[in-house]
């Protein structure tokens, strides 16, 4: 593993996990679909809050991996 590389994924995920925690205040659960591509469908705002604390978890997880 080169060296950095924890620090840039945990970066990523940091930046990722902000940006669906500003996605969750400011937008219906439809609108987040819509200005995604990568990121699951959302059928209501409970699937985008699990997809945020799924993302959190993981981001704990590696950080104290």
């Amino acid at each position: 593993m080169r060296e950095g590389l924890r620090k840039d994924i945990k970066e990523v995920l940091s930046a990722y996990h902000a940006d669906v925690e500003y996605w969750l205040q400011t937008m219906e659960a439809n609108n987040i679909n819509m200005i995604t591509a990568g990121t699951p469908t959302f059928d209501c705002y409970e699937d985008a809050r699990a997809w945020r604390t799924k993302i959190n978890a993981v981001l704990k997880e590696f950080e104290n991996a």
